[in-house]
């Protein structure tokens, strides 16, 4: 029997404690903490910690929390570089783009080329949700 015919029981119990974590996090961000938040993104919040709880879950216990670490640094940055930005200017396309180009540089700058992807995905969350927020305001 080849490898690729079999599922080892690691890979399974790795399927199965993923399986609870996407909708356990999105219930969080859309439902137990809509409460915190006044706005119709609840849904959208919710389906970004879906996934950011994908991109984080690994098939070990040390490299979930290297895989977590490192993720959180990637947010951190974007966060950081679209508060700045959007204290001083409003959401536009260029604005978006300038940050990604930003981000990009700052994360090769501090040796984090892997998680380059991570802080733009977040960045462009983060603007979309502001363009949306400062048109329903």
């Amino acid at each position: 029997m080849k490898y690729s015919d079999t599922l080892p029981t690691n890979d399974i119990a790795y399927s199965i404690n993923m399986a609870p974590s996407c909708p356990i996090i999105y219930w969080i961000m859309a439902f137990a903490l809509s409460s915190l938040v006044e706005t119709d993104t609840d849904y959208l919040g919710g389906m970004w910690a879906a996934v950011a709880a994908v991109f984080v879950f690994r098939d070990s216990r040390e490299n979930n929390l290297s895989a977590g670490i490192s993720r959180f640094i990637a947010t951190c940055v974007s966060f950081l570089l679209c508060t700045i930005y959007l204290c001083i200017f409003p959401f536009t396309p260029l604005g978006m783009a300038a940050l990604v180009c930003i981000g990009t540089s700052a994360m090769t700058l501090l040796g984090c080329r892997d998680d380059i992807i991570t802080t733009e995905i977040t960045t462009v969350v983060v603007m979309v949700v502001a363009a949306i927020y400062a048109k329903n305001t």
